[in-house]
């Protein structure tokens, strides 16, 4: 199937989405499910601060500017956020938990979007196309639910000029065709606008939590030997000195999975 042929289809499925929401919702525009709503700022705080490893400087500026913007009522305009750093530093780590602790599914709310230029902005020569689709999926599902996240992922390998759609929408303006964003939060990985966040490269104190973390999650009982052979199963920089993971906490798992079959 050509290119030209399969875009056609995914923007005709795509409008067929949105009518069916907008047939199917009969809601005020931008009101969200009262129930998939249920932030708490203290389970906010306490997931960053005994999860979020290494990353003292992210800790503060996130749990007050997502608090501030949740909880006002009548925020002045949308919420964006910029966070930059090393692979595996807590970027994606920190925007789930976001979402996590703004809806009750989570990850799975469908007032969760997530965009990776991998998947959705593919091909170069049709960012005219995804232009349209990003700002009609957007537009559409604040209309659906104001409390919208967007996240971006790998902003510097997001083709030129898709970005450019977004602009009406990160303003102070009231509402844009009819539709309120003020209370919508944007996150983009790697590029920056109201909160610039950045995250530090992990030491091996801050990874040896990550692997205590996923011995947790696995019920594993090992020691410290183990934990160290984890450790060991790493890359670190500088070469002499090996202070910081070259991976963060991103191949923890793997990692681990692979130090306990050798056991």
């Amino acid at each position: 199937m050509s290119c030209n042929r399969l875009l056609h289809i995914l923007l005709l499925i795509s409008a067929g989405a949105h009518s069916g929401i907008c047939c199917r919702n009969s809601k005020r525009i931008g009101q969200c499910d009262d129930e998939e709503i249920i932030f708490n700022s203290s389970a906010f705080k306490w997931d960053l601060e005994n999860k979020l490893h290494g990353q003292h400087l992210v800790v503060p500026t996130v749990y007050k500017a997502v608090t501030d913007h949740v909880s006002n009522p009548n925020p002045s305009k949308p919420l964006v956020l910029s966070f930059h750093g090393w692979t595996g530093g807590g970027k994606s780590f920190v925007s789930r938990m976001i979402a996590n602790n703004l809806f009750k599914k989570g990850e799975h709310s469908p007032y969760f979007h997530q965009f990776n230029p991998n998947i959705h902005f593919r091909h170069k020569d049709k960012t005219g196309v995804y232009k349209d689709q990003l700002h009609s999926w957007i537009y559409h599902n604040v209309s659906n639910c104001a409390r919208s996240v967007f996240i971006f992922d790998e902003m510097d390998h997001i083709p030129e000029g898709i970005m450019d759609v977004l602009a009406p929408f990160l303003g102070h303006s009231v509402h844009v065709d009819r539709v309120d964003f003020r209370k919508t939060i944007f996150i983009f990985l790697r590029n920056l606008i109201d909160h610039f966040v950045p995250f530090l490269p992990l030491e091996r104190s801050h990874v040896r939590n990550c692997i205590i973390d996923e011995m947790k999650r696995r019920n594993l009982n090992e020691g410290e030997n183990f934990i160290q052979e984890v450790l060991k199963e790493l890359l670190w920089f500088p070469e002499v000195e090996q202070l910081y993971s070259t991976s963060g906490c991103k191949k923890i798992a793997h990692k681990l999975a692979l130090a306990k079959d050798e056991l």
